[in-house]
């Protein structure tokens, strides 16, 4: 099955993280350097479209995916 990408706008750029090859990603990591001098041109965001972590530096914005899940209830 072919898929099909949009090149992305000058400067932009962004990858897919998947939990399967065979799925759909789960998440999205993406630069902007339209929102550098504002939110910081790095972000995070879920399947939803939900933004989880956004700033000026990836290394900070990728320890979103170092919280650790806790056991609420057995």
């Amino acid at each position: 099955m072919a898929r099909l990408c949009a090149r992305p706008p000058e400067g932009q750029g962004g990858f897919s993280v998947f939990k399967r090859s065979g799925e759909l990603p789960v998440f999205r990591i993406e630069k902007n350097p339209k929102l550098a001098s504002k939110q910081g041109a790095f972000s995070v965001t879920n399947t939803a479209g939900m933004v989880l972590k956004r700033g000026h530096d990836l290394r900070q914005v990728l320890k979103v995916f170092d919280r650790q899940l806790k056991l609420i209830d057995k």
